[in-house]
């Protein structure tokens, strides 16, 4: 994990972010047989990484980024990024875990791949995503098809190290708002 993340998630001993092993991956893809990942006519050879949030040890949701290089681009950086799927786990929708994980990953993007990509895509099939998104800097990109919403952040026009400190502090955010849900649902439960 990135430094930012681990700093970010340190304060919270229940919550951690993890890469995810390909077995957890195929459990939350079953939860959500209907969505439709862009990796899934890769080729075996193309993998996506799997970040996951857990709560003292329990998976609650992950998001998959897919990382391509674009054979068509003439000058460098020339791999992009899409921001793929992102699954929670019912008993924690509306908590939060799918905003932290959003800005999770592109954290986790950011620093890992910071030079090396032009671009972060993601196609939204939900309108608070897609709010999310903008509000994360992303700019509509039209598509033929209507039922989902494409934005995309263009790297070659922004400063990633600017991104980087912005998503800081919305992972902060975020962060908060979800360990708070998640002690309002505990305290409910008890």
């Amino acid at each position: 994990m990135t430094p930012e993340l681990k700093n970010i998630y340190a304060p919270f001993s229940d919550l951690s972010l993890t890469k995810a092993e390909n077995a957890l991956y195929i459990n939350f893809r079953n939860m959500e047989p209907h969505l439709v990942s862009c990796s899934d006519n890769f080729s075996a050879d193309q993998k996506e990484e799997v970040l996951v949030l857990h709560e003292k040890g329990h998976p609650l949701g992950m998001v998959s980024v897919v990382i391509r290089e674009n054979l068509h681009k003439a000058t460098p950086p020339k791999s992009y990024a899409r921001l793929d799927l992102v699954i929670v786990s019912k008993p924690y929708r509306n908590l939060g875990v799918g905003r932290l994980l959003i800005v999770s990953a592109l954290l986790f993007v950011l620093r890992t791949w910071e030079q090396k990509i032009y671009s972060i895509s993601c196609l939204a099939g939900h309108k608070t995503v897609e709010k999310f998104l903008q509000e994360l800097l992303f700019q509509d990109h039209p598509r033929k098809e209507k039922n989902y919403w494409q934005g995309t952040l263009n790297l070659e026009e922004r400063s990633p190290q600017v991104l980087l400190e912005i998503y800081l502090k919305k992972a902060k955010a975020c962060l908060q708002w979800t360990v708070y849900q998640l002690d309002k649902k505990e305290n409910l439960c008890r």
